[in-house]
C-alpha cells in the first residue's frame, strides 16, 4: 500500500479567556495577588470587568472557585446587561453550548452579535462560526465568511483558520487556493497549530504556494511537536516517502507511534501495515493485530478488512473464520472492495457462514462492479459454473475482460483457455 500523506483541515473553536486582558489589569494594580474577595466586592460595586472575570473564574473553576456554570451565567449576565463586549460573548456562548439552565438557545445571537457588532474580534469569530455550521442561526456562508474576514483582519487566528478553510474547500465561496495559503500563513506565524498544519498540506499538495515538501515538512514539524495527531500523521509520510532528507523509516514509525497513540486511525492503520510487512519494524503479527483493532473499532473500513484477513489466516491472533466473516462484513458495508469480495468468497467456501452462492454473489459483484479485478475473475468463474447464478459463458468472458485489462493474469489465462482469440488489454 503506498503512504498518502493525509491533509485533514480543522477549524477550532472558541475559548471565552479566562484572564483579563492586559488593558484590563492596568486599571487594577497587583490583580494577581489580590485575593478572590477583592473581585467579589468589585464585581458587587457593578464594575463589568470584575463581574465579568468572577463569570470566568465560576465558568472554568479556577482562582479557588468551584465551578459553578449558574453562577457563570449570572455574573456575565450582569457584566453584559451593562454592554460589556467580552461578557455578552461569554453569556452568548454558554447558552448556546447550554450550560444556561433556562435560557433558550436563540438567545445566544443576540448577545454574541451585540458584542461583534462592537468589534469584538473573538465575538465576530465566533458569530461566523455560528452562521458557517447553522447552530443558533439559521445556516449561511456567505454571513460566516463576513465575520470571519472582520475578525481575521483584527488578527484573530481563529478566524483565519476558519476564514481559509472557507477558501481552501470552497465552503459556501468560490475556492481560492491563494486566499487560503495567505490566511492559513497568518494564522500559522501566531502559533495556531492546525493553521500550521494546514499551511503544510497547502505545500504539500501545491495548492496557493508552490509545491515544496521542505516546507511542508516545517509546518508539519512544528505543529507535531506541539502534538496534532494530523501533522504527525502526515510528518510520518514524508520521512516514509522521502521527499525531503530521502526515506528514514525509523522517523516515520516515531511520528506514526505519537500519531497512533492519540487514537488516529489512519497512522494505528498504517502501524498495523508496517508490524504486518516487516517495513521499518520487525514483522510482529500480534502487534499487527493490535494496531488494525484499534482503527478498525473506529470505524475505519481497511483496518476492518485487514483485521479480517489475519482472523481468516490466523496470523497474529486465532484462526476464527466468524471473526473474520464479522470484520469483512463491516468493512464491506463501507463500499470497500476487497472486504466485499473475501466476504463473498467465505460465503462461497461455506467458512464462517452456511455455504450460499447467492449471498456470495451479491457481495462478489458488489466488488466486481467497483473494478476489483480479482472479484471479477471469481464472478466470471461463477458464471461459468453457473454458482449462484445461471450458466453464461457470454457474462463470464465479459468479467474475465474487465480483470485482463487491468494487467490480472488469471483473467487473461481463463479466457485463453475458452478459446477466446488473444487481444491486446
Amino acid at each position: 500500500m503506498r503512504f498518502r500523506v493525509l491533509a485533514v483541515l480543522l477549524g477550532v473553536a472558541l475559548q471565552i479567556p479566562a484572564q483579563l486582558s492586559a488593558k484590563e489589569v492596568e486599571q487594577f494594580p497587583n490583580n494577581a495577588e489580590s485575593p478572590i474577595t477583592f473581585w467579589i466586592k468589585l464585581a458587587e460595586q457593578g464594575n463589568p470587568v470584575a463581574q465579568f472575570n468572577l463569570g470566568s473564574y465560576y465558568q472554568y473553576g479556577s482562582r479557588g472557585l468551584g465551578q459553578d456554570n449558574a453562577q457563570a451565567v449570572a455574573w456575565y449576565r450582569k457584566a453584559a446587561e451593562q454592554g460589556y463586549a467580552a461578557a455578552e460573548l461569554g453569556l452568548g456562548a454558554m447558552i448556546l453550548n447550554g450550560q444556561a439552565a433556562g435560557a433558550e438557545k436563540a438567545q445566544a445571537e443576540s448577545w454574541v452579535r451585540r458584542a461583534a457588532e462592537q468589534g469584538h474580534a473573538d465575538a465576530e469569530n465566533f458569530l461566523g462560526f455560528m452562521y458557517l455550521n447553522g447552530n443558533g442561526i439559521a445556516q449561511d456562508s456567505d454571513k460566516a465568511r463576513q465575520w470571519f474576514r472582520k475578525s481575521a483582519e483584527q488578527g484573530q487566528r481563529q478566524a483565519q483558520n476558519n476564514l481559509a478553510l472557507m477558501y481552501y474547500n470552497a465552503t459556501g465561496v468560490a475556492r481560492d487556493d491563494q486566499q487560503a495559503a495567505f490566511w492559513f500563513q497568518k494564522a500559522a506565524t501566531q502559533n495556531h497549530v492546525p493553521a500550521q498544519n494546514n499551511l503544510a498540506n497547502a505545500y504539500a499538495a501545491g495548492r496557493g504556494v508552490p509545491q515544496d515538501f521542505a516546507q511542508a515538512m516545517v509546518w508539519y514539524r512544528l505543529a507535531a511537536e506541539a502534538g496534532d495527531r494530523n501533522a504527525q500523521y502526515s510528518l510520518a509520510g514524508l520521512y516514509d516517502l522521502g521527499h525531503v532528507f530521502g526515506i528514514n523509516l525509523e522517523q516515520a514509525v516515531y511520528w506514526l507511534g505519537l500519531s497512533a497513540s492519540q487514537g488516529m486511525p489512519q497512522a494505528q492503520l498504517r502501524l498495523g501495515l508496517l508490524n504486518a510487512t516487516g517495513r521499518g519494524v520487525p514483522r510482529d503479527y500480534s502487534r499487527a493485530v493490535y494496531w488494525f483493532r484499534r482503527a478498525a473499532e473506529q470505524g475505519n473500513a481497511e483496518a476492518q478488512f485487514r483485521l479480517g484477513a489475519l482472523y481468516e489466516t490466523g496470523q497474529g491472533v486465532a484462526q476464527d473464520y466468524i471473526q473474520a466473516a464479522q470484520w469483512f462484513l463491516k468493512a464491506a458495508d463501507q463500499g470497500f472492495s476487497e472486504a466485499q469480495n473475501s466476504l463473498g468468497v467465505l460465503y462461497a467456501t461455506g467458512r464462517g457462514f452456511r455455504q450460499d452462492y447467492r449471498q456470495a454473489e451479491v457481495w462478489i459483484r458488489k466488488a466486481a462492479e467497483q473494478g476489483n479485478a480479482y472479484a471479477q475473475v471469481t464472478l466470471g468463474a461463477m458464471y461459468i459454473k453457473g454458482n449462484g447464478v445461471e450458466p453464461d459463458k457470454d457474462k463470464a468472458i465479459d468479467w474475465y475482460r474487465k480483470a485482463a485489462k487491468q494487467g490480472n493474469r488469471d483473467a487473461a489465462t481463463n479466457l485463453k483457455a475458452l478459446g477466446v482469440t488473444t487481444e491486446r488489454f
